[in-house]
């Protein structure tokens, strides 16, 4: 059997199948007569060699109440819970570092290659200082996730409560982990940006129990920003400066049958797993564009001062306009 065109596709049909198979129940079977299709039709449509439209895809998954992040990280190995993943996770924060950290902690012994790319917010090393980490956790709870439970100001000693106290522990070990793993960094000197406006906007709500956090936070970040262009110095791993690209933020990890793509976006993040074969692409792109990147480890003392330079001149809190 060829492989497929339109593999999401092909995923979409198999999900579903596995759910009505638990049930002793033909999807494809139910699938044919409902939209009126000739079985060899139907057969196409699951194999994902010829398309169904869009639209009708959507209204597949908005039927069955299937969510995207089911859909792609769906391990044809495992039928999953069908109301675990239609329901939003009540802490979804929690539910992603438990999901990465094995992936993190036992990526040393497997990973031909770790590419991290990094546009505006470099998560991981975030997790190296105490406070940022915490104020990165506190504005997605209260903001992003909305919950009621932390319309409180932001302060120092929030790690002392759950659920951030178990943030900070497991994002120390996913920091450990990334910082010990052979890798290659593409950097934006906007990569601080997007947490610089967080942090005026809180400002700006009232939402900090102490005037004086604000400027530790950004000597925070000032820290960091030093941290890391040490690191670049010391040229142990490859560090490039993306000055071209709109990459987004992402992990891409590849192993020798199945490559990870960690989306790090604001939350909630995605991992999406899929056969090697399959992402093969995705790995030559990522060649392509590191190429056309200027370095900035090791013995790139000019090209390294430029790039700090530049990202140290945007760590200010600007006033509103």
């Amino acid at each position: 059997m060829p492989n497929p065109k339109f593999p999401l596709q092909r995923r979409l049909f198999d999900l579903l199948s596995a759910h009505y198979k638990s049930k002793n129940q033909s999807w494809l079977k139910q699938y044919a007569l409902d939209q009126g299709l000739a079985k060899t039709t139907a057969y196409n449509h699951a194999g994902g060699h010829v398309p169904v439209s869009f639209d009708a895809g959507i209204s597949l998954m908005q039927r069955h109440r299937l969510v995207m992040p089911a859909l792609l990280s769906f391990d044809t190995d495992v039928v999953p819970d069908w109301h675990h993943h239609a329901e939003a996770s009540s802490d979804s924060i929690s539910a992603f570092l438990d999901r990465l950290l094995p992936l993190m902690v036992n990526m040393g012994n497997e990973a031909t290659g770790l590419y991290h790319f990094c546009e505006d917010q470099p998560v991981f090393w975030l997790k190296q200082m105490r406070i940022l980490a915490l104020f990165k956790f506190y504005f997605w709870k209260r903001f992003l996730c909305n919950d009621p439970a932390w319309r409180i100001p932001f302060q120092e000693n929030l790690d002392v409560l759950e659920p951030f106290h178990g943030y900070l522990r497991k994002s120390r070990q996913l920091r450990d982990a990334f910082l010990q793993a052979p890798r290659t960094e593409c950097w934006s000197v906007g990569m601080f940006d997007k947490l610089i406006e967080q942090i005026r906007y809180t400002q700006d709500v009232g939402g900090f129990a102490a005037a004086h956090l604000p400027g530790l936070l950004l000597e925070q970040i000032e820290a960091l920003v030093s941290n890391m262009e040490a690191q670049a110095r010391q040229g142990a791993n490859d560090f490039f400066a993306n000055q071209l690209f709109a990459t987004g933020n992402f992990l891409f990890i590849r192993k020798t049958d199945a490559n990870f793509l960690v989306m790090l976006q604001e939350w909630p993040a995605v991992i999406i797993i899929q056969p090697s074969g399959e992402t093969n692409h995705l790995a030559q792109r990522v060649g392509h564009l590191i190429e056309r990147m200027q370095p900035i480890g090791g013995g790139a003392e000019r090209e390294r001062k430029l790039f700090f330079d530049r990202v140290r001149s945007r760590v200010v809190l600007r006033e509103n306009p």
